[in-house]
């Protein structure tokens, strides 16, 4: 329990006033500390690493656009 007081900034004894009230609201399981439904509560783009993939691919296709246009202005 120390090890997550000190993760949140707080001393034991408060931690040990917050858990109750975090458990209460769901957020995490009182005994363990550990978040409950963690991967309900991600976002879909935390995990998809196509999206990642995607924007990756469309910053190349346009930096190429860019650079093109530089070469016609230019060149």
């Amino acid at each position: 329990m120390r090890k997550v007081a000190v993760k949140l900034g707080l001393d034991v004894r408060s931690l040990e006033e917050v858990a109750p009230r975090l458990a209460e609201v769901g957020l995490v399981d009182q005994a363990t500390l550990q978040p409950v439904k963690w991967d309900g509560l991600q976002m879909r783009s935390d995990t998809d690493t196509t999206a990642a993939e995607r924007k990756k691919a469309s910053a190349r296709a346009r930096k190429g656009r860019q650079s093109r246009a530089q070469q016609r202005c230019h060149g």
